[in-house]
């Protein structure tokens, strides 16, 4: 590289593991209510978004969706504005009487709604992950129980078929 100072930097995918693809599968197939809480820098690939709105229509969780997340406005071509986006729930949170999810999955950082915080806050579900690449604690309004550093991507696309394919 001649006399040219610099450093180059690479970085892999971190992969969700056996372990944990087997308990987040199990916890999901043993609790029928659920949500999943994409935050702001989610992602920032559309194929996050599409690969998130499979996993929440195969499992029946809706996606509260933060404006920075990048998953607010999917359009899919296969059915067009995804019903498993919530992305007005602002009004929904401050007026209405919602149940408490048995799971919780968060993607990004803490959501910039404050109804959306407070109703995280208030809630009590059994078990809240947080999933993130960078492997940065982005949750401190909320009581996790499990945190698992992994590429978002591949653990919606490893959910997914894991769901989808009995083992």
């Amino acid at each position: 590289r001649g006399d040219v100072a610099f450093t180059r930097i690479s970085r892999g995918k971190v992969q969700l593991d056996d372990t944990d693809r087997v308990f987040l599968r199990d916890i999901i197939r043993d609790h029928e209510r659920g949500l999943i809480v994409c935050g702001p820098n989610a992602s920032r690939s559309v194929r996050f978004a599409l690969g998130v709105a499979e996993l929440a229509q195969q499992v029946g969780y809706p996606i509260i969706a933060d404006p920075l997340s990048g998953v607010r406005y999917l359009r899919h071509k296969s059915y067009g504005a995804s019903p498993v986006i919530i992305a007005g729930y602002d009004t929904y949170f401050s007026q209405l009487d919602f149940p408490s999810p048995d799971v919780v999955i968060n993607f990004g950082a803490v959501p910039t709604s404050n109804a959306l915080n407070t109703y995280l806050s208030s809630i009590t579900p059994k078990v809240r992950y947080l999933i993130n690449e960078s492997g940065v604690w982005s949750n401190d309004l909320y009581h996790l129980t499990e945190f698992i550093q992994a590429d978002p991507i591949e653990v919606c696309n490893v959910l997914y078929m894991s769901l989808v394919n009995v083992d």
